[in-house]
């Protein structure tokens, strides 16, 4: 079995920035710089056997190429026990529609469509349960300081399917396949 996910990368400047970004205390773990990416579908747990259904499947996804903008801060769920750390990403149209695509052709293949309403973001740290004293309020400030974070326009050209291993000290991922996005003249002539 390979546990599967969808997802955009990150410019190497960006994916910098953001990874100095979540402070540094007991009870928050920030995602490694190398591992930094925006979520586009959460696959899961597929048979070695269906890989090559899934990577022929994602390929007939057509989009264009994106334009993003990083902005904001926040933690998921809210209220009393936050688990994650991340920073937002600004409302984008062809973004949604690019997720919806992927969804559209994996549910043809029978994989279920996840329930929830798709927040786009790009996950900055974990953060342990409970946490520990002192905690609660770094996160506060940090939310406070970082409010008004708004990252450089980037485009993404791309996206990727990653397979994702767990270990004691988080995810690994590795790249199992690319999937063009758009044609890069139509994309500078607009």
């Amino acid at each position: 079995m390979r546990r599967l996910f969808t997802a955009l990368t990150l410019p190497e400047k960006i994916s910098e920035s953001l990874s100095l970004m979540a402070p540094e205390t007991h009870g928050i773990r920030p995602v490694p710089e190398e591992a930094l990416h925006l979520t586009l579908r959460f696959i899961g747990e597929v048979e070695q056997q269906r890989v090559a259904e899934v990577e022929e499947c994602l390929a007939q996804v057509e989009a264009p190429i994106l334009k993003l903008k990083l902005r904001g801060v926040g933690v998921f769920p809210e209220g009393k026990n936050p688990r994650v750390l991340f920073a937002g990403v600004e409302e984008n149209r062809e973004l949604v529609e690019l997720k919806k695509k992927i969804d559209r052709e994996l549910s043809s293949l029978g994989f279920e469509n996840d329930t929830r309403a798709y927040h786009p973001h790009v996950t900055l740290a974990r953060l342990s349960h409970p946490l520990p004293e002192g905690t609660a309020e770094k996160i506060i400030s940090f939310l406070k300081e970082a409010g008004s974070f708004e990252s450089e326009p980037f485009i993404c050209d791309e996206f990727v399917l990653f397979q994702s291993r767990l270990h004691e000290d988080g995810a690994r991922y590795s790249v199992e396949g690319n999937y063009r996005l758009g044609n890069l003249t139509d994309f500078l002539l607009n």
